[in-house]
């Protein structure tokens, strides 16, 4: 298993749990399901959000190559943020 994977099952746990603690969920179904529903839908925003970032370094490669100067850690986040917008995901 993937870091990745630990990782988000790990937070999908944190979240259910925390979620009942607060009785903000009442669980009617078994919680395996709902927490690897959520571990699921996390991987995929990992995925998307690694997506983008090649997303961008090829946006400022084609544009460094068009001889456009900037200074990439700057334009990096900013880039970033408009597609992340434009696309729907949520950073």
């Amino acid at each position: 298993m993937k870091w990745s994977e630990l990782f988000s099952l790990r937070i999908s746990e944190l979240v259910l749990n925390q979620l009942q603690k607060e009785k903000e969920i009442t669980l009617h179904k078994e919680a395996e399901t709902l927490r690897s529903r959520i571990s699921h839908l996390i991987s995929q925003n990992f995925e998307q959000e690694k997506a983008l970032d090649q997303e961008v370094q090829a946006f400022m490669d084609d544009l460094e190559k068009q001889g456009h100067s900037f200074e990439r850690y700057k334009m990096f986040p900013l880039l970033k943020k408009k597609l992340a917008k434009d696309k729907g995901i949520i950073l």
